[in-house]
C-alpha cells in the first residue's frame, strides 16, 4: 500500500485537518470498506480507479468502541487497484 498525507495543523486549537490518499488492492467488488480510525473524524471519502472515475461514500459510520470507520459506497468498488481518499 502506498499513501500520501497532507496535514494542516492548527497549533492554536491543537487539532490537525488534512487529506489522505492510499493506493489499495480490492480483492473482489464491494460496496463497504472498513478502516481503523483511532481519534479520526472522517467527513468525506471516495475511491478513484486508474482511469480517474470516482465513487463517493454515501454513508460514513464511526464506531467509537472499536475505533473503526465503515464506508458505504453508492456503487460497488470494483476489484483491482484503486485509490482511497
Amino acid at each position: 500500500m502506498h499513501s500520501d498525507l497532507e496535514p494542516e495543523p492548527d497549533l492554536a486549537e491543537f487539532t490537525c485537518r488534512g487529506t489522505w490518499a492510499a493506493r489499495i488492492e480490492v480483492p473482489e467488488p464491494t460496496a463497504t470498506l472498513v478502516l481503523n480510525a483511532i481519534e479520526l473524524d472522517v467527513t468525506k471519502a471516495w475511491v478513484t480507479d486508474g482511469a480517474g472515475a470516482a465513487i463517493d461514500a454515501a454513508t460514513i459510520e464511526l464506531d467509537e468502541e472499536t475505533e473503526r470507520v465503515t464506508l458505504l459506497f453508492a456503487a460497488p468498488v470494483p476489484a483491482g487497484s484503486t485509490t482511497l481518499h
